[in-house]
């Protein structure tokens, strides 16, 4: 099972299937509290990030691309240690306003262990799996991304196969 959308929608009306949405004004705390009631419950696999954007938690990116949201109030502040997987990158929120690059990179310094490209609509990239292979090998060469991020979401995802 997969608890979703971290950090919460916040009541907004807009989609971050169409385009980019701030959830600010209109986030309330409680929304955090089924990730911190959850958290140790044996049957929630994942965590599903949203591509909403909360200036609270980060006044630079989205959930699905901030550290300060993923590793910082997920993982360290709710203590969170599961599988975090994205909401479809491919969606206008994310692919509107950033490059394949800058979202693999950010995705995986942010924290997330399972990254999904799946509505290919707009796009019908038939090779981005190796484009973003080639970005990660790029970017561990550059030290961009940190390979210990790798191993982790490696060692996560083995444990989440354990689990089923």
């Amino acid at each position: 099972t997969s608890i979703k959308h971290f950090p919460g929608h916040g009541n907004t009306k807009d989609d971050t299937h169409k385009g980019f949405v701030n959830s600010t004004e209109t986030f309330l705390d409680k929304e955090l509290e089924p990730y911190s009631l959850l958290k140790s419950y044996d049957k929630m696999n994942t965590v599903m990030v949203s591509h909403i954007f909360n200036s609270d938690f980060d006044n630079t990116y989205p959930a699905s691309l901030s550290a300060k949201t993923i590793k910082g109030k997920l993982i360290n502040e709710i203590g969170y240690n599961g599988v975090v997987v994205s909401d479809d990158y491919d969606m206008g929120a994310i692919r509107k306003n950033y490059n394949l690059e800058e979202i693999v990179v950010n995705s995986i310094n942010a924290g997330v262990n399972l990254m999904i490209f799946s509505n290919n609509l707009g796009y019908k990239d038939i090779n981005i799996d190796r484009k973003i292979n080639k970005i990660v090998k790029k970017n561990l060469k550059s030290g961009k991304i940190k390979l210990s991020d790798i191993d982790n979401s490696i060692n996560k995802i083995i444990e989440l196969k354990k689990e089923l």
